[in-house]
């Protein structure tokens, strides 16, 4: 019973690692095909850049962050904008 769990486990573990590997490698293809004008929703800004969802909205409440678009109740973000966004806060040092 006990060789039991540790083959179901170590399948468990193989298996997440499996799914884990095919959502990033679909994550890098689906970024790839961003053009400079595509419009991100909030969970794909969670996904492709890292961003949580909760800073997202709480900079929207604020008025601070990255500039967004409001289509009625839909929130999206321009690729374009999100890129200068993290250029303009990129820290640079002096060598």
């Amino acid at each position: 019973m006990r060789d039991l769990l540790k083959i179901e486990k170590i399948f468990l573990n193989f298996t997440l690692k499996n799914i884990a590997l095919v959502l990033n490698i679909s994550l890098f293809v689906f970024s790839s095909k961003l053009n400079n004008d595509t419009l991100l929703s909030d969970k794909q800004m969670s996904l492709v850049y890292g961003f949580s969802i909760k800073t997202l909205q709480n900079h929207r409440s604020l008025r601070v962050g990255i500039p967004y678009i409001k289509l009625g109740k839909m929130v999206r973000y321009r690729k374009k904008d999100v890129d200068e966004y993290i250029e303009l806060h990129k820290v640079k040092y002096n060598d």
